[in-house]
């Protein structure tokens, strides 16, 4: 083998192990960067953003992802009555990707919506339960992606 060849070799071996590296480091990461739970939808990443960042009255919950690890940036007290959003930021997903948010009440389902991303690769989709539907007790919001729950948070409203 001469010194071109084997040059050449080691370059699309080593061109070769980066890709691979690169698929292993992002294999199991989910569409979902985080959610904010509050009173009102939030309709684009630049809101979510300044949502996450400031939050104001009416956030009640904040959660971002690192490395497929949901953490609780914020918490406060969810009142009784009043409609409830839950805003779920999603990234490296097509225009017009579908996700369902199921809604669940001390394990009865509430509600059952789909949204669809109106933009792409990163967008938020807002799901609302309305305020008649919210009572004291222990609730869980899921979010799928065809059959397969890509997110499930538990929250209380007291």
């Amino acid at each position: 083998m001469n010194k071109k060849t084997s040059t050449t070799v080691l370059t699309l071996f080593i061109i070769g192990a980066i890709f691979l590296g690169l698929l292993l480091v992002n294999k199991g990461d989910g569409p979902v960067m985080g959610m904010i739970l509050a009173e009102n939808p939030i309709e684009n990443t630049a809101d979510y953003n300044k949502s996450a960042q400031e939050q104001s009255e009416g956030t009640y919950l904040v959660l971002s992802n690192a490395f497929n690890k949901y953490q609780e940036d914020y918490s406060t007290s969810i009142p009784e009555g009043s409609p409830l959003y839950a805003s779920v930021h999603f990234v490296e997903c097509p225009q017009g990707a579908q996700y369902t948010g199921k809604w669940i009440f001390e394990g009865e389902l509430l509600k059952e919506e789909t949204g669809t991303l109106s933009t792409g690769p990163e967008g938020v989709i807002s799901y609302m339960l309305e305020g008649g539907k919210v009572a004291k007790g222990s609730y869980t919001f899921e979010l799928y992606d065809g059959d397969k729950k890509v997110f499930e948070r538990n929250f209380s409203v007291k």
